[in-house]
């Protein structure tokens, strides 16, 4: 297979999931890309390193509130997301489509968020005397506007709305394990 049709059926495949868009219900068609089980999965690995990796540079910001970098425990924690509501998905009964297209849009999210927080990590890397507190706060409000999302997206998909407080529940559950091993 041609590099530029891998290109192509990777984008196609992804498309939906990096922008979610709902059918109009007077839509004389609809274009609905095919699911594609390995290429979903390359592209939650994708956004699962990078996410990570922003994710670890930026926890250099927030020593004082998180204790030392560490790109283990930014990939544990990313990676633990997925799993984490990969249980719940399980328990709901929902199937391999449905479980991969969340999975997908919840990368999204998680990527989007990680882009968001690349300006600001600049900032504190040219600006060393910046108070870390304004980097929590910027983190929190990135996070903020996360949630938001998933919840714009769980409307989008009609998938439910549980799915954003697990979401929010494994964030808890591992800010709290952060701060006593800290």
């Amino acid at each position: 297979m041609k590099k530029e049709n891998v290109i192509v059926k990777f984008l196609n495949a992804n498309s939906r999931i990096v922008i979610p868009l709902k059918a109009k219900e007077t839509a004389t068609y609809i274009v609905i890309p095919f699911f594609n089980l390995p290429m979903r999965l390359i592209y939650l690995f994708i956004a699962w390193i990078i996410t990570s990796a922003v994710l670890t540079f930026y926890s250099s910001l927030l020593i004082k509130f998180i204790g030392a970098p560490n790109a283990g425990r930014e990939f544990l924690v990313c990676g633990g997301q997925m799993l984490f509501q990969l249980m719940f998905l399980s328990f709901a009964k929902k199937n391999k489509k449905e479980i991969f297209e969340y999975l997908g849009n919840m990368m999204s999210i998680s990527l989007g968020g990680a882009i968001l927080l690349i300006p600001m990590l600049v900032i504190g890397k040219v600006f060393t005397a910046i108070d870390p507190l304004v980097f929590m706060l910027f983190f929190l409000f990135v996070a903020g506007l996360m949630l938001l999302e998933h919840l714009r997206r769980m409307k989008i998909t009609g998938l439910p709305k549980w799915l954003s407080a697990t979401w929010v529940l494994y964030r808890v559950l591992v800010l709290g394990l952060i701060l006593i091993i800290k």
